[in-house]
């Protein structure tokens, strides 16, 4: 229900406010995720995976360049479902603890789909076969993105994980220039390397922990 509250937020958010802005307020989701994870699932927050935070939200800014009127009414619908995102993802780590990726998934496909059609059945569209197309790639796409992201949870702390969430944006960045003629900025390449500095100095850390004991 967090998940499906989440994608709502963020599909009614680039309805409403500049692109820009949204993925700078969804980049927040580490944030909530690590804060989170500390306090319910006794994950350690050291000083490392606080540069890490650092770097990739600095990273974040760089590359979207967010306007300073941000806060309304809108933005603060995003940022309730970068927080409910949060909580999913933190929900799906201790869910892998006993249950497997793709239990997990069945079951939110399970819960989302009543709760999808009740809100959309006053005004349902029948897709043509182009959209249907569309929404079976989407499908394919996203489910694919859970489960990675679930098998990781498996093995790693939720916040490693979903810190490199980050390095979406700059490849988002790159498909926009290569399919769709987007301009490229140096402000790409900037902050894309602060954000594979802080997901090094992350991944980094754990390992170093593992071989001191």
């Amino acid at each position: 229900m967090f998940h499906f509250a989440g994608q709502y937020g963020w599909l009614f958010g680039i309805t409403v406010l500049p692109l820009a802005e949204v993925f700078a307020i969804e980049f927040t989701v580490p944030i909530w995720t690590a804060i989170i994870a500390t306090l319910f699932l006794q994950e350690r927050f050291n000083s490392q995976r606080l540069l890490s935070l650092v770097l990739g939200f600095v990273g974040v800014l760089i590359i979207v360049q967010p306007g300073i009127k941000i806060i309304n009414s809108a933005s603060l619908i995003v940022l309730g479902a970068a927080v409910c995102y949060a909580v999913s993802h933190a929900s799906t780590k201790s869910l892998s603890v006993t249950d497997k990726p793709l239990t997990i998934l069945f079951y939110m496909c399970l819960v989302q789909l009543p709760l999808g059609v009740l809100l959309a059945y006053q005004n349902w569209q029948e897709p043509n076969l182009l959209a249907w197309g569309w929404i079976i790639l989407v499908s394919v796409a996203a489910l694919s993105a859970h489960f990675c992201m679930t098998k990781a949870m498996q093995t790693a702390d939720v916040t490693l994980v979903v810190m490199m969430d980050f390095l979406r944006l700059p490849l988002i960045a790159l498909v926009g220039v290569y399919f769709y003629a987007e301009g490229l900025d140096w402000t790409l390449f900037l902050g894309a390397g602060c954000m594979l500095l802080g997901n090094l100095i992350n991944v980094y850390s754990p390992r170093e922990k593992m071989v001191k004991t």
